[in-house]
């Protein structure tokens, strides 16, 4: 099938005689042809409104993420394990500012589900014992290493020695069960908490756990149902309904400016209030424009 080299949205199911081989010499000579067409397919299907929302958020999340463990007046001992996930999420809204440019909802979907799985985990250690779930977070480091020698392909070099690998069991010990195996493969060590959705219902985002798997699941589980978001008028196309990366690249910057926001409460950072009430006022508008 082709979904391009016709007209750079799609075209019906089928083959078309000769191909796109029997059309272009080589690749070269296909993309001169195509990459125009769908640079302004593109350009008249983009969002500038949520494209400037998506780059704000970007821009305040990193206002407040700047000299953060300088600024921070609380439980500092903390900010070394936990640290990381403020640096994963603010790639995130990175991510999603191409994402949204580039109207491709696999890539909000993905980030959006990561943004979610971060925030929720960042929650769980603020709301639970964070000394003890903090200090799990980062030793569960040492675990996924000893994981990734013991799921190698056959033949392939270890990473760790045995001494290294004697050091996590001993390290880790509330991973292991009593036959040296790995009981459950989950950061918090308690097979309660070892699927997202537990972890979502624990802290109280249920219901976002439920509106990111409901709409993003298709793009991230590659369901049959994505035929459905790529067709139109009974052609397949290479683009997917561009209201629905808008709404996924909205999901994904609300849950990344909330986890700052819990991340500078929690750590006793400086939050720009105002400037936030701003920026939800403007995601709102955003929003409701969207889904109308």
């Amino acid at each position: 099938m082709g979904y391009l080299a016709s007209n750079a949205v799609g075209q019906a199911r089928g083959v078309s005689s000769g191909g796109v081989m029997g059309q272009y010499p080589d690749v070269a000579a296909y993309w001169k042809k195509v990459a125009p067409r769908l640079d302004a397919h593109l350009e008249g299907k983009r969002n500038r409104g949520v494209e400037d929302l998506v780059a704000h958020s970007f821009a305040f999340y990193s206002f407040v993420q700047e000299e953060f463990s300088e600024n921070a007046t609380r439980n500092q001992n903390l900010l070394k394990h936990m640290g990381i996930m403020l640096v994963h999420v603010q790639d995130v809204v990175r991510g999603l500012m191409v994402a949204q440019a580039q109207l491709s909802p696999v890539v909000s979907a993905a980030l959006l589900r990561i943004a979610l799985e971060v925030r929720c985990n960042q929650l769980f250690i603020i709301r639970n014992d964070s000394a003890k779930y903090a200090d799990r977070f980062a030793r569960y480091a040492g675990v996924e290493r000893l994981l990734r020698d013991e799921y190698a392909p056959p033949g392939a070099a270890k990473h760790l020695s045995p001494a290294e690998e004697q050091q996590i069991r001993v390290a880790c010990a509330e991973w292991f069960n009593s036959k040296g195996k790995v009981r459950v493969k989950h950061w918090t060590a308690e097979e309660e908490f070892k699927s997202l959705k537990s972890l979502a219902d624990s802290v109280g985002l249920a219901d976002e756990y439920l509106t990111v798997y409901g709409i993003g699941s298709k793009f991230v589980h590659g369901s049959s149902l994505l035929e459905n978001l790529y067709s139109s008028g009974g052609a397949i196309g290479a683009l997917a309904n561009p209201g629905l990366c808008s709404k996924l690249s909205m999901l994904g910057v609300s849950n990344c400016i909330h986890m700052i926001r819990e991340a500078a409460e929690f750590f006793g950072v400086p939050f720009p209030m105002d400037e936030h009430m701003q920026w939800q006022a403007r995601w709102m508008q955003c929003y409701q424009e969207i889904e109308s």
